[in-house]
């Protein structure tokens, strides 16, 4: 069964207390060392190991990163190959263009339709495209579209500018037809002054080399660069890192701060470059041609750098682009040292975090491996004191012990069996337990003994007294328990014998000292009779002529009253009163021998209402008199009612007698705790008494007042001390003159 929520909270509370215990009962510093000696080793090779795979993943870090910035430049570099492959197709559109025969129309009808189609494909790619034009092998704008903020404009005849000083013009028209001239990014120029806002521009020109128009002019785009810088600009920095782009000599076209772009651009200021602020950097990079990104610590800091050479790959439907020189960039990915310390150092603070996880994982580990390994020791040490505990047991029982193997053969005796039967250990030892018994002796050979077996040996009725075989050739009685103990691998069956010989002899003395004390009894009956007769009889015999003596005193008071002087009627008066005594003396006597002889009938009595009651009685005689009377509520017994009446009756008689002269009479009637014993008390600030009288109080006819102060017989106490010692308990009293008495009783 399961038990009740209380006991099971009483359970787990005990489990608690016993773990308590048995925490505090551990050797601490024993545990401490075995703890440490656990616990040090292993942390020593997990922090070489922590140690070891922290360094392979921060060089895994590094690997990352520099992935990271390599995977920019790549997209970065490819995006740039596109816009510019897409600049070449329209430039060879253009030309292609502007090169068509058309019979039947005339160059001036040729130059329109030129105009609108630069103008479309100047619509097409919205703002990329800064001016469209063509010129002549003069160097003079026959067509130009310009950028504006309503979109492609066509700029007048009049507006037309001869461009053959331009260096780009030239290096065109000096090339091949083949060949697609790109210019440096730089920012555009007008005037001798560089243009503000900056605009970066590419410029790309191809030479009209078929048709009527061969050698005969150019077609040029300026192509926005801002396309470019805004590509490098939008890119977010990976891992912190800073990407920039460079031209050929170190300075940043995008770069940290827009102060420091475009410095080439403006010979008179200070040229400040990636050589000049960041030399280390740069000496990693400036010799890099590979077409593949390149990377590298510099100062404990990450540096990337791929060459965006315009030149390179750019082939399209026949046409080779051919940069000018100086036309070379450079784009770089920088992770500066604090940068890439800080990853590093949320890498350590995940390293080290984890290796607290684990010391904390060791720790409990080891500390259950010292308190498992402390806790097994205990263990042995308990079986093997418990070992030695069953061994002092089975040796220094009070009993004889057998014990007996499934074949009924004994393999153990203690030393009380060996007395018992009167053999030696040695001689017992691998005997039938079954021959010792006298009753169970085998008789028909192999049946009985197989039916023995199948209690191990032992017979199968042991619930009586049996007779035993003594070594002497004697027989001793004996009472026999066998109980069967199964292991794991065997089963024992282990006999307990006591002698009984002297219980035997015992009771036989028992049994003629119940002969003689029934004989007794019976005596006691006829007395108890005879003494219930001799009461009656006396309370008969004496109440008749105490009755006549009292009756005719009175009449003579009544009748001849007058005829006799005072001194006759003074005697009469006390025979009157000693008669009305006689009888008070004959009715507490026999309530004494009442209580003496009556038969106890226990149940639960409310002694608060009994009490109550009684009092009520007191008052309703004496309805004059004032008295205080605490009753405490809830007061119990367990005694027979009929004489708690009695008891109670006469302690409160008394506490109401023995106020009667106090103006502010005090009776209390509770149940208090006296020497940590709880008992009843009754106290009353009466007349009280010497304790030195205290011995004759409950004794009969033993008065402490004379009956000229307080009326009584001197019987009521010594009843109430006996209703006492009937149910079992006992009354005492404390008491001084004048200020009251406190009896304090149990039942």
């Amino acid at each position: 069964m399961s038990g009740s929520p209380f006991q099971i909270e009483q359970k787990q509370s005990r489990g608690v207390e016993t773990l308590l215990r048995h925490w505090r009962a551990l050797p601490k510093w024993t545990l401490l060392a075995r703890v440490a000696l656990v616990f040090l080793p292993l942390a020593c090779v997990l922090l070489a190991r922590t140690v070891w795979v922290y360094g392979d993943a921060r060089a895994e870090l590094d690997q990352r990163l520099i992935a990271s910035q390599q995977s920019v430049l790549e997209q970065l570099r490819h995006r740039t190959v596109r816009g510019l492959e897409s600049v070449v197709r329209d430039v060879i559109f253009l030309a292609e263009l502007a090169a068509n025969e058309r019979p039947g129309v005339s160059d001036q009808q040729r130059v329109e339709l030129l105009a609108q189609e630069m103008t479309a494909l100047a619509r097409s790619r919205g703002t990329s495209y800064d001016q469209v034009r063509m010129i002549d092998k003069y160097g003079q704008e026959i067509v130009r579209i310009d950028a504006s903020g309503q979109g492609p404009l066509r700029v007048q005849q009049k507006d037309l500018q001869n461009k053959s000083d331009r260096y780009y013009v030239k290096a065109t028209l000096a090339q091949q037809s083949s060949t697609i001239y790109m210019s440096p990014l730089d920012l555009n120029v007008d005037s001798g002054r560089v243009s503000l806002p900056f605009k970066p521009m590419i410029r790309m020109g191809l030479k009209l080399g078929f048709g009527r128009t061969a050698g005969e002019g150019a077609v040029f785009v300026n192509y926005l660069g801002s396309d470019i810088t805004a590509a490098v600009r939008a890119v977010e920095e990976p891992n912190g890192s800073k990407v920039w782009l460079l031209n050929e000599k170190g300075y940043w076209l995008v770069g940290p701060t827009p102060e420091l772009e475009w410095r080439f651009m403006f010979p008179d200021q200070a040229q400040q470059s990636l050589a000049s602020e960041l030399p280390q950097v740069w000496q990693k990079i400036k010799n890099t041609t590979s077409k593949l990104p390149s990377s590298g610590l510099v100062g404990e800091g990450l540096v990337s750098s791929l060459d965006v050479t315009p030149e390179s790959g750019l082939e399209v439907q026949g046409y080779r682009l051919a940069a000018e020189p100086g036309s070379r960039w450079r784009l770089v990915t920088w992770m500066e040292p604090a940068q890439r310390e800080q990853q590093h150092h949320s890498l350590w603070l995940r390293y080290t975090l984890n290796f607290a996880w684990l010391c904390a994982l060791l720790l409990l580990l080891s500390t259950v491996i010292a308190v498992s390994w402390y806790l097994w020791r205990l263990s042995v040490a308990s079986l093997r004191a418990r070992d030695e505990q069953i061994a002092e047991i089975f040796e220094g029982a009070p009993n004889a012990i057998l014990a007996t193997d499934a074949t009924g053969r004994l393999v153990a005796v203690n030393e009380q069996a060996t007395a018992l039967l009167g053999y030696r250990r040695g001689d017992l030892l691998a005997q039938p337990v079954a021959s010792l018994f006298v009753s169970v002796r085998p008789k028909h050979g192999e049946e009985i003994n197989r039916k023995l077996l199948d209690a191990g040996g032992w017979p199968k009725a042991l619930d009586g007294i049996v007779q035993m075989h003594q070594a002497q050739g004697t027989e001793v009685p004996v009472v026999v328990k066998v109980r069967k103990i199964q292991s794991d691998h065997h089963a024992v069956w282990v006999g307990a014998l006591r002698d009984v010989s002297q219980e035997l002899a015992a009771e036989h003395a028992l049994l003629e000292s119940n002969s003689l004390l029934a004989l007794a009894n019976h005596k006691l009956e006829f007395v108890n009779r005879e003494l219930e007769s001799f009461s009656y009889s006396v309370s008969h015999d004496l109440r008749s002529p105490l009755r006549s003596m009292g009756a005719m005193s009175q009449i003579l008071i009544m009748e001849h009253g007058k005829n006799l002087n005072d001194e006759g009627l003074d005697f009469l008066r006390r025979i009157v009163a000693a008669a009305r005594r006689m009888n008070d003396l004959i009715d507490d006597l026999l309530s004494l021998s009442r209580v003496s002889m009556a038969e106890l009938d226990v149940s639960e009595v409310d002694l608060t209402e009994m009490a109550t009651s009684i009092i009520a009685d007191l008052r309703a005689r004496e309805p004059a008199r004032q008295v205080e009377v605490k009753i405490q509520e809830g007061l119990k017994a367990q005694a027979d009612k009929g004489l708690a009446r009695i008891a109670l009756t006469n302690l409160l008689g008394n506490a109401w007698k023995y106020t009667s002269k106090k103006e502010q009479a005090i009776i209390e009637f509770g149940c208090a705790l006296f020497d940590g014993e709880p008992l009843f008390f009754l106290r009353d600030n009466g007349a009280g008494f010497d304790m030195k009288n205290a011995g004759k109080l409950f004794q009969p006819f033993q008065r402490l007042h004379t009956g000229a102060e307080f009326p009584g017989t001197g019987i009521g106490l010594a009843t109430v001390n006996r209703v006492f010692g009937k149910h079992g308990g006992r009354i005492t009293v404390e008491a001084s003159p004048e200020r009251g008495a406190e009896f304090r009783f149990r039942f």
